[in-house]
């Protein structure tokens, strides 16, 4: 069948709508796989910073979770846009929050006067974290404890809470009644050192030397 040049136009114009029609369709398509890859792209980022700011207010198990939730993102997980980038930070603050948890449970050995086990967990506290510093000044005055040595009956030294305990060598004996105190003698500089771990109170003390010699006092508050 000869076809009329009439026909011949609307075939190839029909063949054209039909050509066009496809790319238009295929740009559209591009251009909203595009757009939500921005979208995608836009919204991880967002995470990421609001990972890192909870960081750095040690919200560690928070920051843990929102990276835990981004990494599950078909852009991630299919064509590993920074894949690399959030599992680093999601092991950083694995690893900041166990240090966080030890750094607590070392606060908590001091108040059972484990003066050893609270040093050994402070000890796992790495530079990274932000409770380091603390740590560093929990165990300067742990290894102080640790290697001092008590002078029984050459002072009335006491210390007060408002509740009326003490700590301090009442008539020649060593009482440590105040939560989180301990009384230790440094037998190189003879001094004595009254310690408070997480002071809460308000507190007054008394003493003297009952034997002669140069004796110095000093109340230490470690929070």
């Amino acid at each position: 069948m000869t076809l009329s040049s009439t026909e011949k136009v609307n075939h190839q114009n029909g063949f054209m709508r039909i050509s066009l029609l496809v790319v238009v369709t295929l740009v559209i398509a591009i251009i909203t796989v595009i757009s939500y890859g921005v979208l995608e792209y836009q919204k991880i980022s967002g995470t990421i910073a609001k990972a890192e700011q909870l960081t750095e207010e040690k919200n560690y198990d928070k920051a843990i979770e929102e990276l835990e939730l981004v990494q599950e993102r078909w852009i991630i997980k299919k064509l590993g846009i920074k894949r690399q980038e959030i599992a680093e930070k999601l092991e950083e603050n694995k690893q900041l929050l166990k240090e966080q948890i030890n750094y607590k449970n070392g606060v908590e050995k001091i108040r059972e006067k484990d003066w050893e086990g609270a040093k050994e967990l402070f000890l796992s506290v790495s530079e990274k974290s932000l409770f380091y510093p603390d740590a560093i000044n929990k165990i300067e005055v742990l290894d102080e404890i640790l290697g001092c040595e008590y002078r029984k009956g050459e002072y009335k030294m006491r210390i007060f809470d408002s509740q009326g305990r003490v700590t301090g060598i009442v008539d020649g004996e060593l009482k440590e009644e105040i939560p989180g105190s301990m009384l230790m003698y440094n037998e190189e500089d003879k001094t004595y050192t009254a310690v408070i771990f997480d002071p809460r109170d308000t507190y007054t003390y008394e003493f003297y030397a009952v034997k002669a010699g140069n004796y110095q006092f000093t109340l230490v508050s470690v929070v």
